[in-house]
């Protein structure tokens, strides 16, 4: 609800309009929104709604570019715990061990399997640098095509906002694929990434690493 009393205006995507909203006893908030159709699934997206999504990812991202201090009077948005990494790096390792012990597995997560994810998970520190390397920005939290409506002109609609916070651009981006990978779509990771770089670079006036996006 504070997203869409304070922020929503001040970005350049499309939301739901909010028609009422309610919050009882117990701080529950309620919004009745307007309702808007969904779009397709993702093995029915062809490029050219994928470099639609990148283009306006691309100027939401722009508008609040390396300006953290502006979203600080913003208390509820979410913000990126510091101390993550070390600390679920030690969790996974120990997750990880604990199924490899288990016989049920055994055929699963083999040897060669359970070496590789080690490997991985020794590399998080070092992507996590490269996310660093970027500014922080408004970010949409949960952005994959669910979320995704189209009013009746076409428009795209951006909804659930419940996980806006402070991140870096790319972090929206990559979401986007796992989800529409992982639903059946084939997103053109190339040109959905040149796409955003071009319009990222346009909106802010400098230029922005290739390599830190990707």
């Amino acid at each position: 609800l504070a997203f869409y009393q304070t922020l929503a205006e001040r970005i350049p995507l499309y939301v739901p309009q909010v028609l009422s909203s309610y919050t009882d006893d117990t701080s529950a908030t309620y919004l009745l929104l307007t309702a808007y159709q969904p779009t397709p699934p993702p093995a029915e997206w062809d490029e050219a709604r994928y470099l639609e999504v990148a283009q306006q990812l691309a100027h939401f991202h722009a508008t609040f570019w390396d300006r953290a201090d502006d979203l600080a009077v913003f208390p509820w948005l979410q913000r990126r715990r510091q101390d993550a990494i070390d600390t679920d790096i030690q969790h996974a390792y120990g997750y990880w061990q604990n199924l490899m012990n288990e016989r049920r597995f055994e055929d699963v997560l083999t040897l060669k399997r359970h070496s590789w994810l080690r490997g991985m998970l020794e590399r998080i520190e070092e992507v996590d640098l490269a996310i660093k390397s970027l500014p922080i920005t408004l970010c949409h939290g949960d952005c994959h095509i669910g979320n995704l409506l189209e009013d009746s002109d076409g428009n795209l609609i951006w909804a659930d906002w419940q996980e806006v916070g402070l991140a870096r651009g790319p972090e929206d981006l990559s979401f986007l694929f796992q989800r529409a990978s992982f639903e059946g779509g084939t997103p053109p990771y190339r040109a959905v990434i040149h796409t955003y770089q071009e319009n990222l670079e346009a909106a802010i006036g400098e230029e922005v690493s290739l390599t830190s996006i990707k």
